[in-house]
């Protein structure tokens, strides 16, 4: 399928509080979380962003770096910062600590993408992810009139679009926010 062009950002702004460190040079198998990041949305996108906090902030990234509204907060700072930058109609969005997010997903989210669809949002069963999604640029306004209102909450910003849900799953979208993953039922100490 042959689609027109969409610009990529990775979201890389946040503070990593819960990880300890920058979480974006975390390792997975030699491979940094960014470098991840980058490599999965080059293969379906045809530029990338990288959406920081801070001009402060550089990674070793052959990408533009956006630096965040310093009066917004959030992920939806760093999806504000990409869709004004975006020269292309639809922007992908991907988390850096979303590491097993694959260009196949990515594709799956740009194919679903249709005139009446301001976002396609990946899903599993039980949840919805954001920040692993696709966003048409005419949100913009919607989204600087709740940011200005210093309405800082991803599902304010999509209660006023119409999203479109594409499920994945639940492994593909497991963020990482601690170096080590915690599981789900540790067994007791013995």
């Amino acid at each position: 399928m042959n689609l027109d062009p969409v610009t990529g950002v990775i979201l890389a702004g946040g503070q990593s509080r819960r990880f300890g460190s920058d979480k974006a040079l975390f390792e997975i198998d030699g491979v940094s979380m960014i470098q991840r990041a980058y490599n999965t949305l080059c293969k379906v996108t045809s530029s990338v962003f990288i959406s920081v906090a801070s001009d402060h902030i550089h990674y070793d990234i052959p990408a533009d770096h956006l630096i965040d509204h310093p009066g917004y907060a959030g992920p939806l700072a760093g999806i504000h910062a990409a869709l004004q930058a975006a020269s292309t109609t639809w922007v992908l969005v991907l988390a850096v600590d979303l590491p097993h997010v694959q260009p196949y997903h990515l594709s799956l989210l740009l194919e679903a993408r249709a005139p009446s669809a301001d976002a396609i949002i990946s899903t599993t069963q039980n949840r919805t992810q954001p920040l692993c999604a696709c966003y048409h640029t005419r949100t913009l306004p919607k989204l600087e009139a709740l940011l200005n209102q210093k309405q800082f909450r991803v599902s304010t910003f999509l209660n006023s679009l119409n999203v479109k849900q594409i499920k994945f799953n639940p492994e593909s979208l497991i963020n990482l926010n601690t170096p080590v993953p915690r599981t789900r039922n540790p067994k007791p100490e013995t």
